[in-house]
C-alpha cells in the first residue's frame, strides 16, 4: 500500500469517527425532553425544533433555594441555538403576572447526548428580599417516547 493511499484511508477513518461523535452529541430532532432540576425539584422541559438546530427550555418557576413556591410568575423565553457538538445556553426571565415586574432570571447551559440531556441551571432573584434565594443546580432530562 502506498503512503498516499494509507494516509487517505487514515484521514477518511478520522472523518468518519468525528462525524459519529457529533451524531451522538446531537439531540433527537423534534423531540421533547422531560426531567427535573435536582436541587429545587422544578420540572424542566426542553423542546427541540424539527430541524434540530434550536431548543426551547421551559421551567415554570425559577427554583427558590430558600423556601418553596413561585406563585403568580410568568416566564418569558426564546429558543436558543444548539451547537454542532450538542451544547446550548440561554436565559429565562420571570415576572409577576399582574404587575409585569421582573423578579428573576434563570440561566441555563447543557449538552445533548442522543436521547438524554444534562446541564446546569442558576436562579438569580432581582428583588432584594429574595437575594438569599439565588442558587445553582444540575438538571437532567430524557427524550419522551412519543
Amino acid at each position: 500500500m502506498t503512503k498516499q493511499l494509507s494516509r487517505a484511508l487514515m484521514l477518511a477513518s478520522l472523518a468518519l469517527l468525528a462525524s459519529a461523535v457529533v451524531a451522538l452529541a446531537a439531540p433527537v430532532k423534534g423531540k421533547t425532553y422531560k426531567g427535573a432540576i435536582v436541587r429545587g425539584h422544578e420540572r424542566i422541559t426542553l423542546s427541540v425544533s424539527k430541524s434540530g438546530h434550536s431548543v426551547l427550555v421551559n421551567v415554570p418557576f425559577a427554583p427558590l433555594y430558600c423556601a418553596s413556591g413561585g406563585a403568580l410568575q410568568r416566564q418569558s423565553s426564546v429558543a436558543v441555538p444548539i451547537s454542532r457538538s450538542g451544547t446550548f445556553a440561554g436565559l429565562i426571565a420571570y415576572e409577576f403576572t399582574q404587575t409585569h415586574l421582573k423578579i428573576a432570571h434563570l440561566t441555563f447551559s447543557g449538552k445533548f447526548s442522543g436521547r438524554t440531556v444534562t446541564g446546569v441551571a442558576h436562579s438569580e432573584f432581582l428583588l432584594a428580599v429574595l437575594k438569599n434565594c439565588d442558587g445553582s443546580s444540575t438538571f437532567s432530562a430524557k427524550a419522551t417516547k412519543k
